[in-house]
């Protein structure tokens, strides 16, 4: 069996492509050792760019992510068939950027699910557990997506709009809770201090009216959607329709 009858007749055009000789020997002399020698150089195409799923490029970009997802088998196996489809039905992608709103994660909406973005700084606890929240998150996008509505027709004040989203929000936590108290597996809290994010799901028995209350008085929340509701072309702020004969002078 000759070297050709290794290669498919699909794959030996690219072998042929991928191996060039460069156009120049280079002579060095060795006096010692061997009075000269030939260095050949030989030019290799860049390796094929490999294309991951989301899940699996999350889990480059973030190892930390990945370790703590490791040690916790039921939440892996959640998150993984979450990401997926196979689980609450949407689409999620990834971007390693860091999040564009200011927190330590996101999601941005997208037509069949989410892109979620979480800071690298983070422990890996911490950033499973806002991974976590997120994809709880992202369920509620009806709700985010009902109460903009109300607000550009004029139903919601931004007082109301702000309070709206934030209780829409504070669902998802107290979901992530419940989930990570379920699943979470940790011989000891000895060290959770390190791991707020983590902390707040397991230790915290804050009520949802304790939740939100907190949330618009601590400033983060609030700042970002009363920034949000400002940004949206509401009826409050928008020039009044001219009446005929409005500018003639009487």
């Amino acid at each position: 069996m000759d070297e050709s009858d290794l290669i498919t007749p699909r794959a030996r055009p690219t072998l042929a492509r991928r191996i060039r000789l460069s156009a120049f020997v280079l002579f060095v002399s060795l006096p010692v050792l061997v009075p000269s020698a030939v260095i050949v150089f030989i030019a290799l195409d860049p390796p094929p760019r490999i294309e991951r799923s989301p899940w699996t490029q999350m889990r480059v970009d973030r190892p930390r992510l990945a370790a703590a997802l490791d040690s916790q088998p039921e939440i892996h196996e959640w998150a993984a068939h979450e990401f997926a489809g196979q689980g609450s039905g949407l689409l999620f992608g990834w971007d390693p950027a860091a999040p564009i709103s200011g927190f330590d994660a996101e999601h941005h909406p997208t037509e069949g699910g989410a892109v979620i973005r979480i800071r690298e700084d983070l422990s890996g606890l911490d950033q499973m557990a806002c991974l976590v929240f997120e994809m709880h998150n992202a369920r509620g996008k009806e709700r985010f997506e009902e109460v903009t509505t109300q607000a550009l027709n004029g139903q919601l004040d931004r007082e109301q709009f702000v309070r709206a989203m934030v209780e829409q929000e504070t669902r998802a936590e107290l979901a992530t809770r419940r989930f990570l108290r379920e699943t979470f597996r940790m011989p000891t809290s000895r060290g959770l201090d390190q791991h707020p994010h983590l902390a707040a799901s397991l230790l915290s028995d804050a009520t949802s009216e304790e939740i939100v209350d907190h949330a618009l008085r601590e400033g983060g929340y609030r700042q970002f959607y009363e920034d949000a509701y400002d940004r949206l072309p509401v009826p409050s702020r928008l020039s009044p329709p001219q009446l005929d004969g409005a500018d003639e002078k009487h």
